[in-house]
């Protein structure tokens, strides 16, 4: 057999046995049934575990042992062989190297100068010194002595053999701290001696002598005394003589004063100052006596009125007055006694009791007489003290009652007079059923309208709320102004404009109206307004232009007064999201959606308040449905449905109301079955759906303080106005249709009650144009 035939032959062999682990051989898939390898001589491989040999592929994969860190058997070299290490060696099995054998791992320095224990291919780092080193330690100068030394692990050892430095003694010889200075510190050299004190004067010169450094007391000297004012010796030694001394001892002089009834005396001079003015006869007060000065002055009884004894005449002798006596004491006049003073006139027409010389000056009349005061307003005038007065005139036949439009006008049975004429105070009555001769009518069941404003063309949402008196105050919209209209006393209406804008609500507490409106803003935008007035007819607020409302705005007041406002945003044409604010104390509106993302609401919203502050609102969602949304107190919405697939979304038109009990009820309309609906949800959360009227539809709801449903809505099928109430307790709606000639509605009509459960309707009559109210009382 020829050499190239037995190579041949040995190829053919490996290639038979190496079959499908050789990693350059073709791989054959073990999930296809079908799966071949390229080579048609393979055979098929069954996968194991790789045995990370280098050399098969046992998991069948076409990858040679994946997941391996090394082949097994074979070595490496580990650890290092810088400075005092030596390297090991390290063997690969099962796929991972194993243990460092035979290697000399790095350790910490000895510090030895020699070896790199640390194998870091630096010796001795962080060392201070070699151990076994010697070095000079300590000062060597002045009376110091240097020592030495001695390094161990690394670290310099202590000094020994040193004599280190001490406090200077003063010598004058040796530098005991040795800093290079002899002596410094010190005030003096041990041993010296030099003068101290004065020699001025008495005093004499002693000496002091240096111990320690330190001079001592002055021995021998005579110190300075106080001066003793004897005019011969500088007993301070400052080189004057008695200065500061007021006189020399010993010394005297005159005192005091000759002049008048005074008596000079003298001072002797002790301890250089003078003593006490002795023998004198000093001034006293003058004794008014006439004849000496006490008071030493020169002058004699200066200061005195009079002399004592002396007597004068005093008083006035004119008129009713007599004149009388003084008598002089302590040079000054006494009482004038004996004497009669002038008094007031007593007006008697004869006697001049003033002493002026004029019988009874001042006065108007004789005091008894008769007389007039030109007061219309007294009656019996007489004169007293002189004067002219009267009885008060009594006002006590008031007018009769009469009619002022509808209201009855009444006067007090006490009146007053003024300008020659009684008036009584008058007090005006609004009779719900009008006034005639002059009395109200009596109670009615009946319907009460009055024109709010004639020829007002306005389709926009109008609002009305009732005061404690039970006057009625409106809002509504005309040609692009926002108008407020109230009732007076006398039935009448008088209006104000309050601003530009549209779609107004309105809502009263105690003593304050609050009106909430949308304003047209360019280009083509809308502005949320809020204005409020406390009762002085100012009307205050804010123009919200960052809040983008866009319909109407309905508002409720918290128990404080605080408005709360509900308000529909397009943010895309036919498209609107509903928002919630409120003005807090501070005077801001922050701002709340009040569903969830931008999904599409109705035209309209309704809100409402509880008694714990909670805020509930009622709107509309696409294809009609009718969604309650609440507020917790804490700020926390949540949201739940009261009716699906009611119809529109812009019929239902939701109105609110919440009872003394916090129950609430909403109306709407059900264009599917064409009923007007009313939903009461209790405050436990479940709701009841009732009908009221079929083609009723645009209500307002409200609740009276008894808990009785009252509502008002348009009657598409009459044409008119609906109103149904249901009093509290009962399950059936008492309903009336409201129809006049020519009677033709547009919008919503509002609905407010009064405390005692009085109906306040406003509604729009297009035929002709205008803004009407109407009034039915709630009869016993």
């Amino acid at each position: 057999m020829t050499r190239f035939s037995l190579v041949l032959l040995l190829v053919v062999a490996v290639l038979i046995v190496v079959g499908c682990g050789d990693a350059g051989a073709p791989v054959l898939d073990t999930h296809d049934a079908d799966a071949r390898s390229e080579d048609a001589g393979a055979r098929e491989c069954s996968p194991t575990a790789e045995r990370c040999d280098g050399v098969t592929d046992e998991d069948c994969d076409g990858v040679v042992d994946e997941d391996c860190d090394c082949v097994d058997g074979r070595t490496r070299a580990c650890g290092t062989d810088v400075g005092a290490c030596v390297a090991g060696v390290e063997t690969c099995a099962d796929g991972a190297w194993g243990r460092c054998t035979g290697a000399e791992l790095a350790r910490a320095e000895t510090c030895d100068g020699l070896l790199d224990e640390d194998c870091d291919g630096t010796t001795d780092e962080d060392c201070a010194c070699a151990d076994g080193a010697v070095r000079s330690c300590g000062l060597g100068t002045g009376s110091c002595v240097a020592g030495t030394e001695t390094c161990a692990d690394g670290a310099w050892g202590a000094c020994n053999g040193m004599t280190g430095p001490a406090a200077e003694r003063c010598d004058g010889v040796e530098d005991e701290d040795c800093d290079g200075v002899v002596d410094e510190g010190c005030a003096c050299a041990v041993g010296a001696s030099r003068p101290c004190g004065s020699d001025v004067g008495r005093c004499a010169l002693g000496a002091q002598s240096c111990a320690a450094g330190v001079w001592s007391e002055c021995v021998g000297a005579i110190a300075p005394i106080a001066e003793r004012c004897d005019g011969v010796e500088d007993d301070d030694c400052d080189g004057r003589v008695d200065e500061g001394c007021g006189c020399t001892d010993g010394a005297s002089r005159s005192c005091g004063s000759d002049v008048g009834a005074c008596v000079a005396g003298a001072q002797i001079c002790a301890a250089g100052a003078w003593g006490t003015c002795l023998g004198a006869i000093g001034p006293r007060p003058e004794t008014c006596d006439g004849t000496l000065d006490e008071n030493c002055n020169g002058v004699v009884d200066d200061g005195c009125a009079c002399t004592n004894g002396a007597s004068r005449s005093c008083g006035s002798d004119v008129g009713e007055c007599v004149a009388g006596a003084q008598t002089c004491a302590a040079g000054a006049w006494g009482l004038c006694l004996g004497a009669i003073g002038p008094r007031p006139e007593t007006c008697d027409g004869t006697l001049d009791e003033d002493c002026d010389g004029v019988v009874d000056d001042g006065c108007a009349c004789t005091n008894g007489a008769a007389c007039s005061d030109a007061d219309a307003c007294t009656v019996n005038d007489v004169c007293e003290s002189g004067v002219c007065v009267g009885e008060p005139r009594v006002c006590d036949t008031p007018p009769s009652p009469t009619c002022i439009g509808s209201a009855l006008r009444t006067y007090a049975a006490v009146g007053a007079c003024a300008g020659g004429a009684c008036t009584h105070a008058p007090t005006d009555t609004i009779c719900p059923f009008g006034c005639a001769g002059g009395a109200c009518r009596e109670c009615s069941p009946s319907w009460v309208f009055s024109d709010i404003a004639p020829g007002v063309v306005s389709n926009s949402p109008r609002s009305v709320a009732v005061d404690a008196a039970g006057r009625a105050h409106v809002v509504y919209g005309a040609a692009g102004f926002v108008q407020y209209a109230r009732r007076t006393s006398t039935g009448a209406w008088v209006s104000e404009r309050v601003g530009s804008g549209e779609r107004p609500e309105i809502a009263r507490s105690a003593g304050s109206l609050h009106i909430a409106y949308v304003e047209r803003l360019a280009p083509g935008g809308f502005g949320l307004r809020h204005r409020f007035t406390m009762g002085d007819g100012v009307w205050l607020g804010a123009d919200l232009s960052a809040v983008p409302a866009s319909t109407a705005t309905p508002i409720a007041l918290d128990a404080l007064g605080g408005a709360h406002i509900s308000y529909a945003v397009r943010p895309t044409v036919g498209s609107r999201s509903l928002s919630y604010t409120f003005r807090r104390a501070d005077g801001t509106y922050p701002v709340e959606p009040v569903v969830d993302g931008p999904v599409d609401v109705g035209h309209t919203s309704a809100i409402a308040l509880d008694s714990a502050g909670g805020v509930h609102v009622a709107y509309l969602r696409p294809y009609g449905t009718v969604w309650h949304a609440h507020r917790s107190a804490g700020g926390i919405w949540s949201r739940e449905i009261i009716q699906d697939s009611v119809g529109s979304a812009t019929d239902p038109s939701p109105s609110l109301a919440i009872d003394s009990s916090d129950g609430l009820h909403v109306t709407y309309s059900d264009s599917v079955s064409g009923q007007l609906r009313h939903a009461r949800r209790t405050a436990a959360g479940t709701w009841t759906v009732s009908d009221v009227a079929r083609g009723w539809q645009q209500a307002s709801v409200a609740v009276d303080a008894m808990g009785g449903v009252h509502l008002i809505a348009v009657d598409a099928l009459g044409s008119g106005l609906g109103y149904a109430r249901r009093p509290a307790g009962a399950e059936a709606w008492e309903t009336e249709t409201l129809r006049m000639a020519g009677f033709v509605l547009e919008g919503r009509p509002a609905l407010a009650l009064d405390g005692a459960g009085g109906a306040h309707i406003v509604y729009y009559r297009g035929a002709p144009e205008t803004l009407r109210y109407g009034y039915r009382a709630a009869c016993p």
